[in-house]
């Protein structure tokens, strides 16, 4: 009989551990899935991203600002164009941006107070009245209305505008992300071959004093490029599908995220609650009350941090970190009631060997369920800091 015994406890030894493994094996399947869809996400968006690089490529060079808020341009400082009086399509335009407002991730748009001039020798040209903000809607638009006379004998005309520009973010790696703010500058009357933007790289830049909130501005560029619309507007005297382009000048701010502390301030709640659901493995099985409302507590704690963090950020199919990172939440959370349910039910048998398997059993949990959380975490976190 002793040495049955000494079995059925051997038994019940091993038993226990597998328990705990099939606990961590399920969280690490379940993102193993999560794992699959976004890294078919990533391809697939890759593939875009390869698509929409083409009219970057070809665009003529336009340079960026140093760090430290400087604009660079052409070492000999050349922008002078033709001869006034002449019919050249040539405009030069630059932008310098004094302020950017209300950025918002949600809504996706941002606001932006910025100078643009343009200098040109075609006195029928009027590129100062004729500009457009393609990707936003101008609120401002106040300046020169006719254009004065440079000695140089070029022409010369600027405007104040404060727009609101509609930006589609990429929030991936959201709170980690960073961006670029994009205004696009475009003719609305002529076509390229009648006015032909040139970046006036030199002069282009942003004021020092210019902040992003949450972000670190990192630099500035202006580039021009060719922007074709493959219509006709309507127009029955032009064949059905004709394509017309336009010059655009498109000027850039790229921002970095200033450290973890937006990361750390969203999740940091999050990484609490499911800690406390852990600490329900060391409360007697029976002590129903605490051992259950850790978990659900930790549970409604979880889908208040995704409330919060959701609520600020655009509508999306795809998975970003954020939401990686809550569903690993949520799985740990309700493993470990799943655990305590099953604890419950082996301990109250009131068999001894019984009740030191489900003593067992919550124990080694405890370190294989929570191992798994961590290094899952861990591993969501560094997959999308390196994408």
């Amino acid at each position: 009989m002793s040495r049955l015994s000494a079995v059925g406890r051997m038994a019940i030894g091993r038993g226990s551990w597998v328990v705990a493994l099939a606990m961590g094996m399920a969280l690490v399947t379940a993102l193993g899935a999560c794992g699959l869809l976004v890294a078919q996400e990533s391809a697939e968006s890759g593939k875009g991203a390869k698509v929409g690089a083409a009219p970057a490529a070809a665009a003529d060079a336009g340079g960026r600002a140093p760090k430290d808020g400087s604009t660079a341009g052409p070492k000999d400082g050349s922008t002078a164009g033709p001869t006034a009086g002449s019919t050249s399509p040539d405009v030069h335009v630059g932008i310098y941006a004094s302020q950017i407002h209300s950025v918002n991730l949600k809504e996706n748009k941002f606001t932006i107070d910025f100078y643009i001039w343009f200098r040109w020798t075609n006195p029928e040209l009027r590129p100062h009245k004729t500009m457009e903000v393609a990707n936003g809607k101008i609120d401002l638009n106040e300046g020169t209305d006719e254009p004065e006379l440079l000695p140089d004998g070029t022409l010369y005309a600027y405007r104040r505008i404060v727009a609101d520009i509609t930006q589609f973010w990429d929030v991936t790696r959201f709170p980690l992300d960073d961006q670029t703010l994009e205004v696009a500058i475009d003719d609305s009357a002529n076509e390229e071959d009648k006015l032909r933007y040139i970046a006036d790289a030199k002069n282009t830049g942003i004021d020092l004093r210019a902040q992003v909130p949450g972000w670190k501005i990192e630099g500035v560029s202006g580039t021009v490029g060719s922007k074709t619309f493959s219509t006709n507007f309507g127009d029955t005297r032009l064949q059905t599908g004709n394509a017309s382009s336009y010059s655009r000048f498109t000027f850039a701010v790229e921002c970095k995220r200033r450290g973890i502390g937006q990361f750390l301030k969203l999740f940091f709640g999050l990484f609490v609650a499911t800690g406390i659901a852990f600490l329900a493995f060391f409360i007697k099985p029976t002590e129903v009350d605490p051992r259950f409302g850790l978990g659900v507590g930790a549970i409604f704690a979880a889908v208040a941090s995704e409330y919060v963090v959701t609520s600020s950020l655009p509508d999306s199919d795809r998975l970003a970190m954020a939401d990686m990172l809550h569903i690993l939440a949520f799985i740990a959370i309700f493993a470990s009631l799943i655990e305590s349910t099953w604890s419950l039910y082996v301990y109250s048998s009131e068999d001894e060997d019984k009740m030191a398997l489900s003593r067992r059993v919550d124990r080694r949990t405890f370190w294989v369920l929570g191992t798994a959380y961590v290094a899952l975490s861990l591993f969501s976190v560094a997959k999308t800091w390196w994408l």
